[in-house]
């Protein structure tokens, strides 16, 4: 890792991007492999946080909801 890269963990986990600061690595991977560009690089990475936030706040409800079982779409159906 550089002094950069430190840098900029440093700061989204101070800002609390955590979903950002998972996916940073892949992501920094596919730029410097040319597949992204500056602002597709932020675009992406801002996605994964709206993604990683969208998934926690799902659950979260999920278990509020306190469902006696969880049943699948699957399930529903084949039964």
């Amino acid at each position: 890792m550089n002094p950069t890269s430190n840098a900029l963990r440093a700061s989204l986990k101070a800002l609390r991007l955590p979903g950002m600061l998972e996916t940073l690595d892949a992501r920094l991977v596919q730029a410097h492999g040319g597949q992204l560009g500056h602002l597709d690089f932020l675009q992406v990475l801002c996605q994964d946080e709206i993604t990683r936030r969208e998934t926690v706040a799902f659950q979260r409800r999920l278990q509020r909801a306190k469902f006696e079982q969880q049943v699948t779409l699957v399930a529903l159906f084949t039964s």
